[in-house]
């Protein structure tokens, strides 16, 4: 009897242990919330994939009308060396095209535990695009930069993916200058970037997508524009920003001087292009030289040579024509300080 009560003891501690390891299981999803645009009469549909961070589960929508879901299987173990099918991400897809803001529930149950992951989906209309950048300003025939939209609704919140609606990207100037010639739209099937197979399917048939490749090819300053093509969102405004492209220039010496008063120095004006460096003769029919204080040292343009006068601090600057007016412009320059000497020192140089 003693050897029964105390099977059972086991049995029922076992059996708590087990609860409680389950209990302190921690499952989650990369969101709690996803936005995505309703489906314009293309039937064009912006996708978005939900991924557990571990785990096996059955996903269902509570409205399906709205948005669906589709499990992504992927083989795993069951800990007898058999595989079997796991889900741990899904594709949530909108199939509501209401102008009015609709929304759904995808649930997501682990198969072993029966937790129960919640995300909320909305599918509203567009109201607003903006073009993303991590600069405006372009080095000329250098790597490309990676231009994105992102979308809004009215309240001014992201949609989650725009991914597969069809965008027209444009060019233009405040200048006489050609646009065409300061900026280039680059396919990534033509670059060493990689893209999704959404953005190569719409590239390949001539059309472009909300992620694109921006060249420069020329020095001067042009403006990229994008707007929706669907005549669904002909009223959402088009996005534009104002681009600046560059020559990538290198000022020698670069970095600050110290110069005592009549001390002469000159500089020479690189231009690096594919990883090589080239001399820029100067003076220059684009770029010269200038002094932020003329009254510390004097410059002579045909030599490029610089002469310290009094005791005080310059900067000496390499102008563009091309973008004298563009004031944001990241221009090269180097310090200098006329001072007296301090002391006398040896020094000692060896050549290797």
């Amino acid at each position: 009897l003693a050897r029964a009560i105390e099977m059972k003891v086991v049995h029922v501690l076992v059996f708590v242990a087990a609860v409680a390891c389950a209990g302190s299981i921690r499952f989650t999803l990369n969101v709690p919330q996803v936005l995505l645009p309703l489906v314009p009469p293309s039937t064009v549909r912006a996708n978005f994939t939900l991924v557990a961070d571990k785990g096996c589960f059955t996903w269902t929508s509570t409205k399906p009308d709205v948005a669906s879901v589709h499990p992504v299987y992927s083989a795993t173990g069951n800990g007898n060396g058999e595989a079997h099918a796991c889900s741990r991400a899904a594709v949530v897809t909108p199939q509501s095209s209401s102008t009015s803001r609709s929304n759904t529930v995808v649930l997501a149950e682990e198969q072993d535990t029966g937790l129960v992951l919640r995300c909320d989906v909305f599918v509203d209309t567009i109201h607003r695009i903006e073009i993303v950048t991590t600069t405006r300003e372009l080095l000329l025939d250098e790597a490309p930069e990676v231009f994105d939209v992102r979308a809004f609704d009215s309240e001014g919140n992201m949609f989650s993916s725009c991914r597969g609606h069809l965008f027209d990207w444009s060019l233009s100037s405040d200048s006489e200058k050609d646009p065409g010639d300061i900026i280039s739209f680059v396919p990534f099937s033509q670059s060493s970037y990689k893209a999704d197979d959404i953005i190569n399917s719409l590239e390949s048939k001539g059309y472009h997508g909300d992620s694109i490749l921006v060249n420069g090819i020329g020095t001067g300053v042009a403006v990229v524009n994008v707007r929706l093509e669907e005549s669904l969102w002909k009223d959402v405004p088009s996005s534009s920003v104002k681009l600046l492209v560059v020559e990538n220039l290198l000022l020698r010496p670069a970095h600050d001087v110290y110069i005592t008063p009549f001390t002469v120095l000159r500089y020479t004006l690189e231009r690096r292009k594919h990883g090589r460096s080239e001399v820029i003769g100067m003076p220059s029919s684009q770029y010269y030289y200038e002094l932020t204080n003329t009254t510390v040292a004097r410059l002579d343009h045909t030599s490029s040579q610089v002469t310290g006068l009094v005791i005080g601090y310059t900067d000496l600057v390499v102008e563009d024509k091309n973008t004298i007016e563009h004031l944001s412009a990241i221009k090269p320059s180097s310090g200098i300080h006329v001072v007296y000497p301090h002391h006398l020192g040896n020094y000692y140089f060896m050549n290797l």
